[in-house]
């Protein structure tokens, strides 16, 4: 599965709408300002990205949360999104705040 399995107005309809509801935010801001910077190069490596965690926490979804190979997946992922995050701040992306646990589920 990728990206051009939706509807891009639908994509369109979501971002719309988490401007509306967040579009004030600090945390809206900074990720305006860091998509500003963002090529369509990055932009494909992180929709990649996200179909690759889409893609391994759906072969677990017959499974419940708390099952230790789920479990041990957060953990992965959130090792690789923290990682991913220091790599962008290197390449100037801007300030990277430390994840939480809650920003992984």
């Amino acid at each position: 599965m990728d990206f051009k399995a939706f509807d891009t107005a639908k994509l369109d309809e979501y971002a719309k709408r988490a401007k509306e509801q967040w579009g004030s935010t600090a945390e809206y801001k900074e990720f305006e300002k860091k998509d500003k910077k963002r090529s369509d190069e990055d932009n494909a490596g992180l929709a990649a990205k996200t179909m690759e965690y889409f893609t391994e926490f759906g072969a677990m979804r017959d499974r419940e949360p708390s099952d230790p190979e789920v479990q041990a997946q957060v953990k992965r992922c959130g090792r690789r999104v923290h990682r991913e995050h220091r790599q962008s701040r290197r390449r100037g992306h801007g300030r990277v705040r430390e994840p939480r646990n809650r920003d992984l589920l």
